[in-house]
């Protein structure tokens, strides 16, 4: 370490999850943080559309013209909104899976 500074240094500013490392988590939280433009779909952050990305889409699924209703604990109406409206329409909705898998909607 330079300039004197230990790993706990790095680890008190830099693990922004808590998890006593700092890796790919607390670096997809600053880069939202920097302005880097979030990833459309990575409801969790960690820089991939995953199963478990997908696993919340489908929580806050409602179809057109319907708003979210999430029922996974902690997963709120604006997160589901935020992670996965894609085309604005304050639902979520196949349309919006469309432009997280990269199809053209039908």
């Amino acid at each position: 370490m330079r300039l004197g500074y230990t790993a706990q240094h790095c680890i008190d500013t830099f693990d922004d999850d808590g998890d006593s490392d700092v890796d790919l988590e607390d670096y997809a939280a600053y880069a939202r943080i920097a302005g880097t433009p979030p990833i459309l779909g990575d409801f969790d952050g960690d820089g991939d559309v995953d199963g478990d990305d997908l696993l919340v889409f489908c929580d806050c699924l409602g179809g057109p013209a319907q708003p979210p209703a999430p029922s996974l604990p902690g997963v709120t109406v604006q997160q589901c909104l935020e992670a996965f409206d894609a085309d604005g329409s304050s639902s979520v909705d196949l349309s919006d899976y469309a432009s997280i898998a990269g199809v053209a909607a039908p």
